[in-house]
């Protein structure tokens, strides 16, 4: 599941601060409770997954274009240094 696909699935506009992300995913976990949508619920969380985390972001974009930017996934920078700059510098890129 690629960034889009994710933001698809949660209703969210192309562009999602953080907030948004979690309130979203929030809404939709009221929507569809584990207990009783198993298969949805793994989706959303899925989808929360990928979008909570910029890195996370950055490796899905990779994965779903075919030798886009495997170069970013080869040199993985320290996690504690890779922020929503990652992104935008993948975006800048395509």
């Amino acid at each position: 599941m690629n960034a889009e696909q994710a933001k698809r699935l949660l209703g969210l506009p192309t562009v999602a601060d953080a907030e948004q992300i979690r309130a979203a995913y929030l809404a939709k976990v009221k929507e569809f409770p584990p207990e009783r949508c198993g298969q949805e619920f793994q989706e959303i969380r899925r989808a929360y997954e990928v979008l909570k985390d910029p890195w996370k972001q950055v490796r899905a974009f990779c994965e779903a274009e075919p030798g886009g930017f495997s170069d970013l996934l080869e040199s993985e920078p320290k996690r504690q240094f890779v922020g929503p700059q990652a992104w935008q510098e993948a975006m800048k890129r395509k």
